[in-house]
């Protein structure tokens, strides 16, 4: 047992590479001068000092010997430093270097020689330093650095070597005595010393053998094949021969195990000399051998040492205690079926040795049970091996592979091999950490069998087949229910999602089963740990159970593990609000009945998702009340559903989130019930939904289907909202206003009067009436109630005056008397005017702020309207006030205008009428009492100031001297311009052709009363005859002139100032005749 553990390994997988190097034959057929033809060939080009050169190069080349020829076979070769912190993978006439830190990943130097024919041959590396010294086939040694630089290079004939070298080792100890020692086959022993730079001093190191204990004089080597050296022993294994024994058939031979130490004075000293051994070292020029070269190897901790000759064959030799002599091990002669036909070995471990087979496998062979202990052996292209010889259970293996290509060149095709490389390792493990790299592999069968064997437990080996398993209703029974880890196992429980509906449904009821026993006893006050994480896994299962019947409802019973999974990972808001926004309105409603208290925090949220183009009844079911619903459907709840566990969870947040924990909804509603939001909220949000429904989709017919239903769930603080979205609505679609474009946002910012306006404008005077009945009254009292309530002591006019006195000043008088017509009809719109002096004053305003001339008859049907309103009030009034019918007659006729009633009235008009109620007028008009008149005199003398001054009005028009009727008001305070005015009529009416007769003077003088009784009573009777004798004069009429020059009845004119006028018309005839003799 102890051999097959101390063969356990994990295999790594490195570097990979490939390089292009000159076939064999195509570098034989270069150094021989071509194929023999006629003439010699290339030969007969060559001078005589050329051709003994050439000559002397083959000849070198066949010095070299036939072992250099097979390592060219191989074409790559492996160089590991003593404590693996570098690997130098050679391949023809490249070296590539790779580092411990990246995982022997990638290349960190790369060094080419420039002969291309060039290959190399041994190596060593001095690992403190990073320098790694290599050797190449025409024996020149160079010295390299990590990154692929050259530190220095000496060539053959600057070595001035006796031999070919055999091998290079390294002295990796201290300064003095670090550097390379070069080994050659005349078993001559140099140290270069690359720190001399740049002489690099090259010098001889002796070999002592005086102290080998033998009744024969001991001899070295007289050529030597292969050497290993053990640093921490100062220990050097020879294997040579002194004399060449091999038959002639070269299948068998002898050679000599040399085992030397290095001194304190870096000395070689001969400790041990065998005797002779069968096997062939030294390669044969007749034949191939099975091995291209043969190697000797020390174990990692210096007891034993293995030799691999030509032909394969493995000898194990043992050290003694003092590492002074060896001996055969009965195990290792090489007569066993294990040890024969090896192609290469390294050592493992000091009881297992690595050996290569020829069929490329590698196997762990135990030297004490001669047996091979490893299993399932890896098998590789040409594997070589190389161990770091410092670390016990840590080799390398390079395998290699050959491709021929043809490279094109200029006369001819020269054939090239590429070489396929890769390094792979091999590193020792325990049990346990084999164990882990077959369950890190997915080797579940392997892994199980190797539990099988080591008795190990087999729990990690079915939490990764249950891992790497579908999870299906089989894999529950062969793996889960089996593993002993009840953590790991509920985990999984909730973790793992099922290929099929089914799968997860058994998965969850495992859950349940295995967390019943955790049920909560009367009382419990426990405080293990374990038993509520079980508690809040069973939460966590019934949470993905219901998640996983609301997925099923969504998808109509379609289950997907995929997207089943994204759905229970995904906050449930934001699954709403996905299906909010792609208008999935019956899968949306089912979310928020089975997750009620989840969603209920966010339902504003969700809902605004919905997109504005839907049509609010498709949802209306989902919008929210005043409160939430009273009545909630849910599961059956389980036993951890409860207060207890409520209770757990809210005394312990700050771990909690640390478990992922969560709550269901009969959870929730134990511990926070619905999170509502508050009436202001839901308010605005209505408000705001309505918005943008509007904006967005421009359907306004939503919006108001939306609050209309917000008003019926009971946020009656939307019913202001929802009255003045219905007129925008009205407005919006009325037949007269369908050009009208406004959205509600606009509207909601307007005052509301601009939208008392709006709701007005287009009206006729056919169709006002009936829009203000509709839309216009009702909005109108409607604000202003609201205005009186939070402004009591401001009285605010009413918006159907002011917009009555902006249509009159646009000249539209006929609207306002559609709408005096109502006012004064028998059944008038409700809430038109407050009250009869409301009316009036209206109407009063609307005629004076009117500048038409051309609308009198207008005005007087206002004027008759209103006036017959008020006499009809009168009559009911004093009917009320229980007057005798004698003094009901004389209430109804004793409204008389007096001179200082007309001038005030006029005043407190123009009052009215003002923007600056600062006038002088208007404070006198306050001052001024009307004497003993009841509450309707004053409208009514209001009126037929009114009437007089529309009817002087049509008489100023009639004489070309058009008024409006607001100059009347203000006529007395510019006397002097009301007496031009005068003149100018007089003046006019006198030179119309033909002239005039008698009876129109005659009418003419009753006018002119008529202008000073109505609209100029400042105008003295005096004055006005005066000034119609004038005309008279001047229109030629003196006979008329005569007679009223004597007065009338109602005045006359002193004699003084008839005189007076006769003489001014006399000397305005005179100087306007233009002869004396004129008629004129």
């Amino acid at each position: 047992m102890g051999a097959e553990v101390d063969a356990l390994y994990e295999i790594g997988r490195h570097a990979t590479g490939s390089h292009e190097i000159p076939c064999e034959r195509d570098e034989t057929a270069r150094a021989s001068g071509g194929s023999s033809g006629e003439g010699g060939g290339v030969l007969l080009y060559l001078s005589f000092q050329g051709v003994s050169k050439l000559r002397e190069r083959w000849s070198r080349y066949n010095a070299l010997g036939g072992s250099k020829r097979r390592k060219r076979e191989n074409a790559a070769s492996l160089f590991v430093s003593r404590n693996a912190e570098y690997v130098a993978v050679a391949v023809g006439n490249r070296i590539y270097i790779l580092r411990k830190s990246d995982g022997y990943e990638s290349p960190c130097g790369i060094y080419t020689n420039n002969n291309r024919m060039a290959f190399f041959t041994n190596g060593a590396w001095l690992e403190d330093q990073g320098i790694f010294g290599v050797v190449d086939d025409s024996n020149s040694l160079c010295l390299i650095k990590e990154n692929g630089d050259v530190l220095t290079r000496r060539t053959s004939n600057q070595l001035k070597l006796s031999s070919t070298i055999i091998d290079l080792l390294v002295q990796d100890a201290s300064s003095s005595q670090r550097g390379f020692y070069i080994f050659t086959t005349d078993c001559k022993v140099h140290k270069f010393d690359y720190t001399r730079e740049p002489e690099a001093a090259l010098y001889q190191v002796s070999i002592v053998t005086k102290d080998v204990p033998s009744t024969r004089s001991p001899q070295l080597p007289q050529s030597l094949s292969c050497v290993d050296y053990h640093q921490d022993h100062s220990l050097v294994v020879l294997v040579g021969d002194s004399t060449h024994s091999s038959s002639s058939n070269g299948c068998s031979g002898a050679y000599f195990l040399y085992v030397l130490h290095f001194d304190e004075y870096l000395e070689l000293s001969l400790s041990f000399q065998s005797a002779p051994l069968e096997g062939v070292f030294s390669p044969p020029t007749d034949r191939k051998t099975l091995v291209p070269l043969p190697k000797v190897r020390i174990s990692p901790q210096g007891k034993r040492i293995a030799t691999l000759d030509l032909n394969g064959s493995v000898d194990i030799f043992v050290l003694n205690g003092n590492m002074r002599s060896v001996s055969l091990h009965p195990h290792g002669s090489g007569a066993g079926t294990h040890l024969i036909g090896v192609k290469d070995i390294s050592w493992w471990t000091d009881n297992i040795l690595m050996i290569v087979k020829e069929d490329g496998r590698i196997s762990m062979y135990s030297i004490a049970e001669d047996m091979v202990v490893s299993k399932g052996d890896l098998a590789l292209s040409t594997p070589l091996l190389e161990k770091a010889k410092a670390i016990e259970g840590y080799a390398f293996v390079l395998q290699s592979s050959r491709q021929m290509d043809s490279v094109p060149g200029d006369h001819q095709h020269t054939e090239m091999d590429k070489i396929f490389w890769s390094l792979v390792s091999f590193s020792k493990v325990t049990v346990l950490e084999m164990y882990s790299v077959l369950i890190r592999k997915n080797q579940q069968k392997e892994a199980l069998d190797f539990a099988s064997q080591y008795n190990l437990d087999k729990d990690d080996v079915l939490k990764a087949c249950w891992l790497h398993s579908a999870g299906d209703i089989h894999d529950i029974q062969s793996y889960l229910v089996k593993i002993k880890d009840q953590a790991f196992v509920l985990s999984e429980c909730v973790n793992k999602v099922g290929p099929t509906e089914a799968a997860l449904k058994a998965l969850f009821s495992f859950g349940f089963r295995m967390t019943d026993r955790y049920k909560f006893s009367e009382p419990d006050n426990s405080g293990d740990g374990s038993a509520w994480d079980s508690r809040i896994i069973r939460l966590r299962l019934l949470w993905y159970n219901d998640l996983l019947e609301t997925f099923l409802g969504i998808n109509m019973g379609r289950f997907s593990a995929g997207e089943y999974s994204k759905f229970r990972l995904t906050p449930l808001v934001d699954t709403a609000i996905a299906l909010a926004e792609s208008g999935k309105i019956g899968a949306l409603n089912l979310l928020m009945k089975r997750h009620p208290y989840t969603i209920s925090s966010d339902i504003l949220r969700v809902l605004s998702a919905i997109p504005e183009t839907i049509a609010v009844q498709t949802y209306s079911q989902l919008l929210p009340g005043k409160y939430p619903p009273s009545v909630v459907i849910l599961r059956d709840g389980d036993w951890v559903e409860c207060k207890q566990m409520a209770a757990y969870i809210n005394t312990s947040p700050g771990q909690l989130d640390k478990r992922g924990v969560v709550k269901t909804e009969i959870l929730l509603k134990h511990s926070t019930g619905f999170l509502w939001p508050s009436a202001a909220e839901l308010s605005e949000w209505y408000r705001s939904r309505a918005r943008d429904i509007d904006c967005l989709s421009g359907q306004l017919e939503n919006c108001l289907a939306m609050i209309e239903l917000a008003c019926q769930k009971g946020i009656v603080e939307l019913q202001p909202f929802f009255d003045d979205m219905k007129y925008l609505y009205q407005v919006v679609y009325s037949d007269e206003s369908n050009e009208f474009i406004m959205n509600l946002a606009t509207w909601e910012d307007l005052p509301d009067y601009q939208k008392f306006k709006i709701i007005l404008k287009g009206a006729k005077d056919d169709t006002v009436v009936q829009r203000l009945d509709d839309m216009a009254i009702p909005f109108m009292n409607k604000r202003l109630h609201l205005i009186s309530s939070s402004n009591a002591d401001k009285q605010e006019e009413s918006y159907l005056t002011r917009w009555m006195k902006e249509v009159a000043t646009a000249n539209e008088l006929s609207i306002c008397l559609s709408v005096i017509e109502n006012g004064c009809g028998e059944s008038p719109i409700c809430g038109l005017f407050k009250d009869l002096n409301e009316m009036v004053e209206t109407a009063i305003c609307c005629i004076y702020v009117c500048s038409a001339t051309n609308q009198w008859n207008t005005m007087s049907s206002i004027l008759s309207k209103l006036l017959h309103k008020t006499k009809r009030e009168k009559s009911l009034l004093a009917s009320e006030e229980d007057f005798s019918l004698k003094d009901a007659k004389q209430a109804l006729g004793t409204c008389v205008v007096s001179c200082d009633d007309m001038q005030h009235v006029c005043a407190d008009i123009l009052s009215r009428l003002s923007d600056n109620s600062g006038d002088s007028y208007c404070n006198d008009s306050t001052a001024y009492q009307f004497g003993n008149i009841k509450s309707l005199d004053m409208p009514e003398k209001m009126l037929k100031v009114a009437e007089g001054h529309v009817e002087v009005g049509r008489l100023f028009a009639y004489y070309q001297v058009p008024k409006p009727t607001h100059f009347f008001l203000a006529a007395h305070l510019d006397e002097k311009n009301v007496k031009q005015l005068i003149r100018l009529i007089l003046s006019k009416f006198g030179r119309r052709q033909p002239v005039r007769s008698d009876n129109e003077w005659a009418n003419m003088w009753r006018d002119l009363k008529l202008f000073q009784e109505k609209a100029f009573p400042f105008l003295d009777s005096e004055y006005m005859l005066a000034e119609f004798i004038r005309g008279l004069l001047k229109a030629g009429k003196f006979s008329l002139a005569r007679n009223y020059l004597g007065g009338t009845s109602a005045v006359s004119l002193s004699t003084e100032k008839a005189e007076n006028l006769v003489i001014q018309a006399a000397r305005e005839y005179f100087f306007s005749a233009s002869t004396l003799s004129c008629n004129e």
